[in-house]
């Protein structure tokens, strides 16, 4: 589980662009497939200023030394 502060630039249109605030959250979680290998999910939730979100969801293999 994760929380905290972020910051995007946001470009509206061609003539426009700022830096947006917000917070973001998210969770996740790590199979081990073999002893030093993982794969893993996380999904993450960002709200920025003036009702922006995001979603993603970000998908991983990795390994431990």
């Amino acid at each position: 589980m994760k929380g905290g502060y972020t910051n995007a630039h946001l470009k509206i249109e061609e003539c426009c662009a700022d830096n947006g605030d917000g917070f973001r959250l998210g969770l996740g979680g790590q199979y081990l497939i073999s002893e030093k290998t993982y794969i893993g999910a996380e999904y993450r939730y960002s709200n920025y200023e003036a009702d922006l979100e995001r979603h993603q969801v970000a998908l991983t293999l990795g390994t431990h030394f």
